[in-house]
């Protein structure tokens, strides 16, 4: 028994099938990871209303988003 840690093969077993389930989805022009949380046009609509003067406590209400999502949609973007 492994008492909550991952054996090496299992992390090599894992690692394999990662790395397949990658090609397979670029093999289809998928992407890979996490789905965005908002549409192309959800964003552009956040980005209107702020134009528009409402908080990111509006645009998160009207459009079901978190504000932490509305508030890093509408940050600055850093010059790094």
């Amino acid at each position: 028994m492994c008492h909550g840690k991952v054996h090496d093969k299992d992390l090599t077993k894992m690692s394999t099938l990662m790395a397949a389930a990658r090609r397979r989805m670029a093999a289809k022009g998928e992407p890979w990871g996490r789905p965005p949380r908002m549409t192309v046009k959800e964003r552009e609509s956040a980005r209107r209303m702020r134009e528009q003067g409402r908080s990111v406590r509006e645009i998160s209400a009207a459009l079901g988003v978190p504000k932490s999502t509305i508030g890093r949609l509408l940050a600055p973007k850093s010059a790094a």
